[in-house]
């Protein structure tokens, strides 16, 4: 068989435990990826060799200047690299390009490989466009649009003229690329694109215990992600003390500019604690599972939530807790189905529904957390979005292998 190449950040464990102690945040990313590789190497019987320049922020919000290269195999028979590059402004970008194309310069076999290249980060595409002239085909995995990834660009005069740069370049190399892999509908358009693409938001892990209904659930609501006033978390701290009940908490925990209003909000209302960032996802996942409901919020006025689909949604829903979503035009209708939701991002809107959801009984709520992770363990695993993916691409003969 041909090679298979993943251009991305698939990190492993042992490392990813040091990188988030060092200030990495990109642990959804590096779970959405694992759990395609896994998936399409389940179905492919055939590993897949992992090109790795991590998604690090520059120092000093990551602690770490110089990333060392490391040789590697997550799996027998594969050849696993992460590059090494600089990681200061600007000189990350220029670096790790640099690293990653020298490094696929020297791979062997690269006619009739295929390669999936995970984000439109331009070291990426630079090396996949390589592996492309050398006789690859390419599919590109789009999770968001990297112009409306940083939260703070009006801020940042000189960042947002190179993101400007960096869009018209990326354009420019993404039409040359096979298949495309997005996150949402929408992103075809924005992207101008020509060739064959499907729709993906993303995948569960299957492997998250939950007996619904055995669950009992803490009178509590929780938030957890990116602590952003663009994410609503200033709506949501609001709503909440105008609540009256006071045996219902709310937990949150991340990171973001919005810490200190949470802190502040903690002092005047004791029902809010405010956990941090919390490194272990495994204590995440557990705090999910025993809360009463889970909070996604986005202003579905902003333009950046049609290209968006939340990857806490997915991750919500496999802990079967109930959730409390914002509508937004980058999460498709059949997830709507299994959530609550609200159709504006208010304080009193978000108040009312979260009134109205514990005015329920315990039977009712157990049952819509059921459902829904019910429905993403059956249709949104690793898996199933891998044999999707490969059936889209046609990668080979799939008919008489295992992976179900």
């Amino acid at each position: 068989m041909a090679e298979v190449y993943w251009i991305g950040s698939a990190i492993e464990q042992s490392t990813m435990n040091t990188m988030v102690r060092n200030g990495y945040t990109q642990q959804a990313a590096n779970n959405a990826q694992w759990s395609i590789i896994q998936g399409i190497e389940s179905i492919i019987d055939h590993p897949i060799n992992i090109i790795n320049a991590y998604l690090t922020s520059a120092f000093p919000s990551y602690k770490k200047v110089v990333i060392h290269s490391k040789v590697w195999n997550h799996v027998e028979g594969a050849n696993d690299y992460d590059v090494g590059y600089v990681n200061l402004f600007f000189l990350n970008l220029i670096s790790k390009a640099i690293t990653l194309l020298v490094h696929c310069m020297r791979l062997k076999g690269k006619s009739k490989s295929t390669t999936f290249v995970y984000s439109l980060h331009t070291p990426y595409l630079i090396s996949a466009y390589f592996l492309k002239k050398c006789g690859s085909r390419v599919v590109c995995f789009v999770p968001d649009l990297p112009e409306f990834m940083d939260l703070q660009l009006d801020r940042k005069p000189l960042k947002r003229m190179l993101k400007i740069l960096d869009r018209h370049l990326i354009h420019y190399i993404i039409k040359r690329f096979d298949y495309f892999v997005l996150f949402t509908a929408p992103m075809a358009a924005r992207l101008k694109i020509t060739k064959p693409w499907m729709v993906m938001e993303g995948t569960v892990d299957d492997c998250i215990r939950a007996n619904v209904n055995e669950k009992v659930h803490k009178k509590a609501i929780m938030y957890a992600g990116t602590l952003e006033e663009k994410y609503g978390i200033g709506v949501l701290l609001r709503a909440f003390e105008l609540i009256e009940d006071k045996d219902l908490n709310l937990l949150i925990t991340g990171r973001g500019s919005a810490e200190k209003d949470i802190a502040q909000a903690c002092k005047r209302d004791s029902r809010i604690k405010f956990l941090g960032f919390l490194e272990n996802r495994d204590c995440v996942i557990e705090l999910e599972q025993e809360a009463g409901l889970l909070i996604n919020l986005r202003d579905p006025n902003e333009l950046s939530t049609r290209y968006c689909f939340p990857s806490k949604v997915l991750e919500y829903m496999v802990t079967g807790t109930p959730v409390l979503s914002v509508r937004i035009e980058g999460i498709p209708e059949e997830y709507y189905r299994l959530m609550l939701t609200i159709d504006s991002l208010s304080v009193n809107t978000l108040r009312d529904a979260i009134v109205d959801f514990f005015s329920m009984n315990e039977v009712d709520r157990q049952e819509i957390g059921y459902k829904a992770r019910t429905f993403v363990i059956e249709n949104k695993n690793g898996n199933i979005q891998a044999r999707k993916i490969l059936e889209f691409i046609g990668f080979g003969d799939l008919s008489s292998n295992h992976s179900k």
